[in-house]
């Protein structure tokens, strides 16, 4: 079994988007609003909304499920791509990428660590019907490490590596395993010369696997509760949409014009950092002397759901190009 650190990672970014906050020049959380939102959440909907079911996602199961559901988080990412990807597919980025992958499965291919190990530009050209050699690229790329990977070290199987866990905070070991073998999984930077990490991906694969498997067998992870939200620029988007987070003049002027913010730059940090305490006090909110039992991951899927409504759609979102959402 590979060795983990000791820090839990969620935890540690849980640590560092509260840090973040407290130092923060171009974002603060409005706790009025945030209150106010909260109490506005429908918990139908809220729990309704946490599932794997969805038109563009695979819906098979066993190693098949598997190997789809690793294949998708492993190029999880390119919201930056995500309106001239949307010009020529009429999918967000999101949706281009798991419908294409869904489409390559019920084709017959196997989208197993051995594919991605020996996967090429032009192969996912072909697949995904689209020429655009940067995004594709890092597809490629992130493929290929990941692939390799689990070949070297797990028989080329997920499954094997899934089962080389401890149970004991097994999701936490698995995003340990990633971000520490696989650099683009990695997803870290500094801030104000503090290491700060966000480990969108790695979270959301703990999550979609909870999801496509219903929290059994490969699904099975105890410490799903204790996730974050995952990091992107939609839940922000949403949270700043309604009031909840606030942005100073200089940033909202980049975002409305369009402009790409550098990963990890400090005004992306805080944006990132700023989405996930908004989701913690949300969640605070709800579970205080109550009995809802909400947790970070539900939340974020609503507000995920939330933003694809078209009044949250017409208002420019930052935009970055990174390996990490």
């Amino acid at each position: 079994m590979e060795k983990f650190s000791m820090l839990e990672k969620y935890n540690q970014v849980r640590q560092n988007s509260f840090f973040v906050l407290q130092k923060a020049k171009h974002v603060v959380i409005k706790e009025e609003e945030l209150l106010a939102f909260a109490q506005s959440i429908p918990l139908k909907k809220v729990f309704e909304s946490y599932q794997w079911e969805a038109p563009f996602h695979f819906l098979g199961k066993g190693k098949d499920l598997l190997n789809y559901i690793f294949t998708v988080d492993t190029i999880n990412f390119g919201s930056g791509f995500s309106p001239e990807i949307q010009k020529k597919t009429g999918n967000s980025i999101y949706a281009f990428v798991a419908s294409g992958l869904k489409k390559a499965m019920l084709s017959g291919i196997d989208l197993s660590p051995q594919w991605a190990a020996g996967i090429t530009l032009k192969k996912l050209q072909d697949l995904f019907e689209l020429e655009h050699k940067e995004l594709l690229s890092q597809f490629s790329l992130c493929l290929q490490e990941t692939g390799e990977f689990v070949v070297q070290k797990y028989q080329g199987e997920y499954s094997h590596l899934l089962e080389s866990l401890p149970k004991n905070k097994k999701g936490n070991a698995l995003i340990s395993l990633l971000v520490e073998n696989c650099p683009h999984w990695n997803d870290c930077g500094f801030y104000q010369k503090e290491r700060v990490s966000f480990y969108k991906r790695a979270q959301i694969l703990v999550n979609d696997l909870y999801l496509g498997f219903q929290g059994t067998t490969f699904g099975d992870f105890d410490d799903i509760g204790r996730l974050t939200m995952f990091a992107d620029n939609l839940v922000p988007h949403v949270l700043f949409c309604e009031g909840i987070l606030e942005y100073s003049p200089f940033l909202k002027e980049q975002i409305e014009k369009k402009e790409f913010l550098e990963s990890y730059s400090e005004e992306e940090i805080e944006i990132r950092a700023g989405a996930i305490v908004s989701v913690e006090k949300i969640v605070e909110f709800w579970n205080q002397n109550r009995e809802t039992n909400l947790f970070p991951c539900m939340i974020d899927v609503y507000l995920w759901n939330l933003g694809h409504e078209a009044h949250y759609k017409k208002i420019p979102r930052h935009l970055t190009k990174t390996f990490f959402y």
